[in-house]
């Protein structure tokens, strides 16, 4: 985001810009809002030295979601799934093992005055991990992670909140019967598409709000019955925004559905269904029932600047979410549920003021902490539960630790520790594991034949080109290994030491499994017979095998559905390409010019408008 797009925001909301900064990563300029520094001196804490977009980056190199690996427990030495590749140095228990030794509050260290950051990482390396982020009552789920109250699940990550029957998707909360979809809320019979709330009987659609029996559509609200649809409310029988008698209307939906069975047609559907979207008007972000907000995809929020995904924020500053929450005074933080007074955070649930932490739940007053539990005033903590008065882990009194509490943050704040997240190259994944891949992946990735670590400029290297519109590198330096060195480099002072996973590893085909080429999978859904099911398959755009199941086939055939031909995770991330970005961009209105500001992309193809000439088109 540049210089000019601030001063928009600014002009727009009357957030007055105090000083601009120049980031230590990236070297853009960002600006430091009266809203910001007002909330920074509230808790004695300092001004990031990092732009919006880095703070994210930051944040997002400690979240993994959905790469597993199989290792060994090194308690059983049984073999488990796990968030964490064999060559990752920590323990990582099962969860069974791992809840046996009763959150680990027995290991714990001593804290030294100058060098409580390097106390924590030391401290984060000796307590065991659990394999995955799973918890609390789960039922029947494989291949799953970040996953709470669901049943009956395959492949599926971030999905919460008495889900059930969900395949192959992220990203999910309070809905039923969900294959290949992204952001699903409230809904039930959904089959590939992107953010879809309080619907039923979804298919290939994006953007739908409160409909029924959708098919290749984009943009609906209160709708039902319709084909090839675009921003449109209150309709029923329509196929490309023309309205039709009921009895005609049904003919040709079960013609449609016959040819959605084949994978030859399915394909020309979905390629109609693009052009559709480019044609579409996109309302310049995605936003419902907004006051004073700028950032996308916001339901019933005001008072707001910079976030993104979310329900009724107050107060709010620079943060993003996947699933509807509440929350209020929260900045610069990442995935949460119900919070209030949070800042450099992500994956917390309920409570309040919790800062610079990953993974707390249901907590009050953390700082500097991972995975916590039912804690309270704590700071420099990883894995507690029901733990109040804690530093690094040891119980102190009340009054101790109220004594130590304010002296330890000043020392914090003299270190320069109170500006940002968690030191990245402290970060217990490989770079294209984490959340940060799919959110920016717009890099370079450089394999190094032969370097010196001194001299970055001289290296000699084999180039990849992630993303065509490459903004930043990713140096590897041990291309033959599995898992190697790597340097994140943003063009600026600092250079991120990371780690890159160089081999793709199938997690859920034995080696039984015989190995078929596409053109040996028939093209009709009812044509495909159960022997699939022992078929690895090859993606058509990745060439990485995988499998289907008995229920996406059941499902494929009941809806007249071609089964897919493209790997899981290869359609988590294209879907990821269909919903907005996590940034803004300054472009104009494609009806009356006006500057705007826009979640999607300035150079593509779709007609952004403001929100003016959208009312006057839709309503």
């Amino acid at each position: 985001m540049d210089k000019k797009l601030f001063e928009f925001v600014s002009k727009t909301t009357n957030e007055k810009i105090l000083e601009y900064k120049k980031c230590k990563w990236c070297n853009d300029e960002y600006p430091i809002y009266e809203r910001e520094k007002k909330f920074i001196e509230n808790h004695n804490f300092e001004i990031s030295d990092l732009c919006f977009d880095c703070r994210y980056r930051n944040m997002l190199l400690w979240r993994n979601e959905k790469k597993l690996y199989w290792r060994k427990s090194d308690k059983s030495w049984k073999k488990i799934l796990s968030l964490y590749s064999p060559e990752y140095e920590s323990k990582v228990y099962n969860y069974d093992e791992w809840e046996s030794e009763g959150w680990f509050s027995h290991i714990n260290m001593d804290f030294d005055w100058k060098n409580f950051i390097e106390n924590f990482y030391e401290l984060f390396k000796k307590v065991p991990k659990a394999w995955t982020d799973i918890f609390w009552t789960n039922e029947n789920i494989h291949y799953c992670n970040r996953v709470w109250y669901l049943k009956n699940a395959y492949s599926t990550y971030a999905c919460f909140w008495d889900s059930e029957d969900v395949y192959f998707s992220i990203n999910i909360s309070n809905s039923k019967d969900i294959y290949n979809s992204t952001k699903i809320d409230k809904s039930n019979l959904v089959y590939d598409s992107v953010m879809v709330y309080n619907s039923y009987e979804i298919f290939f659609s994006d953007a739908i709000n409160n409909c029924k029996n959708i098919y290749f559509s984009y943009d609906l609200r209160d709708c039902e019955e319709c084909i090839f649809c675009s921003n449109l409310v209150w309709k029923k029988y329509m196929i490309y925004n023309k309205q039709y008698e009921k009895n005609k209307y049904e003919k040709i939906k079960e013609n449609l559905k016959q040819n959605t069975a084949s994978y030859k047609w399915l394909e020309k559907l979905l390629n109609d269904f693009e052009n559709l979207k480019i044609k579409a008007i996109r309302r310049w972000t995605y936003n419902i029932w907004w006051d004073k907000v700028l950032w996308d995809q916001l339901n019933n929020w005001h008072d707001t600047l910079f976030w993104f995904r979310m329900d009724e924020p107050d107060d709010c500053f620079n943060s993003a979410n996947w699933f509807p929450a509440i929350q209020k005074k929260v900045y610069n933080s990442f995935g949460f549920w119900m919070v209030e007074n949070m800042s450099f955070w992500q994956g917390n649930w309920p409570w309040t003021n919790l800062h610079f932490t990953l993974n707390v739940q249901e907590s009050s007053d953390i700082y500097f902490s991972q995975k916590m539990k039912w804690c309270h005033n704590c700071i420099w903590c990883y894995w507690l539960q029901n733990s109040d008065y804690h530093i690094l882990n040891k119980a102190f009194s009340k009054e101790d630790y109220e004594k130590l509490f304010p002296i330890m943050l000043e020392n914090i704040k003299k270190n320069w520790w109170l500006r940002n997240y968690f030191e990245p190259e402290k970060s217990p994944y490989p770079i294209n594991d984490c959340q940060l891949f799919i959110e920016f992946p717009a890099f370079s990735i450089r394999k190094i034949i032969w370097y010196k670590w001194w001299e970055i400029d001289k290296y000699n290297f084999e180039e990849q080109i992630f993303d065509k519109n490459w903004k930043w590198i990713v140096y590897i330096l041990y291309p033959e290994k599995d898992i190697s060195e790597a340097i994140f480099d943003l063009w600026w002072q600092k250079k991120v030491h990371t780690k890159w996973k160089n081999k793709e590893t199938e997690i859920d085909i034995p080696d039984w499994m015989i190995k078929i080429e596409v053109c040996d999978i028939k093209d009709y859904a009812n044509d495909i017979d159960e022997n699939i099911l022992n078929c690895a398959i090859p993606c058509i755009k990745t060439w990485r095998y995988f499998r289907t199941i008995r229920k996406e086939i059941e499902f494929c055939k009941k809806y007249n559905i071609a089964l897919s031909r493209v790997h899981p995770n290869k359609r988590i991330d294209d879907r990821r390409k269909r919903s907005p970005k996590l940034w803004l961009e300054l472009t104009n209105c494609k009806i009356c010019s006006k500057e705007i500001l826009s979640a999607y992309d300035k150079n593509s193809l779709y007609n952004i408008v403001c929100e003016e000439c959208y009312e006057k088109q839709v309503y």
